[in-house]
């Protein structure tokens, strides 16, 4: 049975500051993973940044808000441009028919009306492989540009990958240590034009050519020989280094298809761990439910070079052996979900 066409991702999303219908997100991941994927439509409004009812698109954000009184960290921010491309996000949005847009538990999918492209993702345990269709045969970018916070990029020829790293983190004031994002986009050999990549910041509008920068509000623009591309990115709470060794665990696919297919079967094995029959609206309802219920909480922890657990540790700012979960936004969990976990979770 596919339980995944009962799952409404938006359920609980129609919220603002001051009126909450749940305070949710559409969160693309597999179940408990270590990274989470939403459409960013408007930052303006801080941590209340997707709203079903927008009708643009500001760029997909890897994200690790579980609730916007919680607030983000490591988060960073993915959108294709053409032409001229924009770090900021009241320039460089785009619109979208809805659709046109998929929103799934283990896919999603939109046609970006400015870019002329398709955007697909579809996610791994630390981060996602993407792929970007363009239309036309225009100057082409994928821009990787900030949430919030100080970022560095450094373009590796050598090697056809973008290392990144962040000190983006809303829960400064809570924390011993600082919650730092890595990560590392990895393409094939044919897909980066190096000559034309761009750097800039969100200060300005301008952008130059350059390979590295670093700062507060900074981007880059990474310019595409091809109208189709497909990459894989990862991210870790500890260093480029180990987001690295990630993304080398996570590359274990044959194809963008092929990925998908198996997420699909992932999320449909734990859908499946409690069967109903029932309406159509109470089935959507009650699996909607139970695919929140699988989203938290997030694996925080890391395999070292001997493939054993480490996690990085913000109460006392250091790695350390062992597994670590976090991120647990809802109210009094022990009390509800967690005792559902020792019933249905593994």
């Amino acid at each position: 049975m596919d339980y995944l066409k009962y799952v409404n991702i938006k359920q609980g999303s129609k919220s603002l500051h001051r009126f909450s219908q749940g305070n949710t997100l559409p969160l693309v991941q597999r179940p408990f993973g270590f990274a989470s994927f939403a459409p960013q439509t408007e930052t303006s409004r801080g941590a209340w940044y997707y709203h079903p009812d927008d009708r643009s698109l500001e760029g997909i954000r890897l994200t690790h808000q579980p609730s916007p009184w919680i607030g983000d960290h490591g988060a960073i921010v993915m959108m294709p441009q053409v032409d001229t491309p924009y770090v900021l996000a009241e320039d460089r949005w785009s619109g979208f028919d809805p659709r046109e847009t998929v929103l799934e538990p283990h896919y999603l999918k939109y046609t970006l009306k400015r870019a002329f492209c398709d955007l697909e993702l579809t996610p791994t345990e630390y981060g996602a492989c993407v792929r970007v269709s363009f239309k036309k045969d225009l100057n082409r970018y994928l821009s990787v540009v900030p949430a919030f916070g100080n970022y560095r990029y450094k373009y590796d020829k050598e090697n056809n990958r973008l290392l990144c790293e962040t000190d983006c983190n809303q829960r400064k004031p809570y924390e011993k240590g600082i919650i730092k994002g890595y990560f590392v986009f990895q393409f094939d050999g044919d897909s980066i034009d190096t000559e034309n990549t761009l750097i800039g910041t969100a200060k300005s509008n301008k952008s130059e050519k350059g390979l590295s920068i670093e700062g507060e509000g900074t981007g880059i623009h990474l310019a595409l020989k091809k109208t189709e591309i497909t990459f894989t990115v990862a991210t870790s709470f500890i260093s480029c280094e180990q987001a690295l060794r990630n993304l080398r665990n996570d590359t274990c696919y044959k194809s963008f298809d092929a990925l998908k297919e198996e997420n699909a079967r992932i999320w449909n094995e734990y859908l499946s761990r409690i069967e109903i029959d029932a309406d159509d609206k109470t089935m959507r309802t009650f699996y909607s439910c139970m695919y929140r219920a699988f989203l938290y909480p997030h694996k925080a922890y890391e395999p070292d070079e001997n493939g054993k657990p480490i996690h990085y540790a913000p109460c006392v700012d250091k790695v350390l052996p062992g597994v670590r979960y976090t991120d647990n936004g809802f109210w009094d969990p022990y009390r509800t979900v967690y005792p559902l976990y020792s019933l249905i979770a593994k």
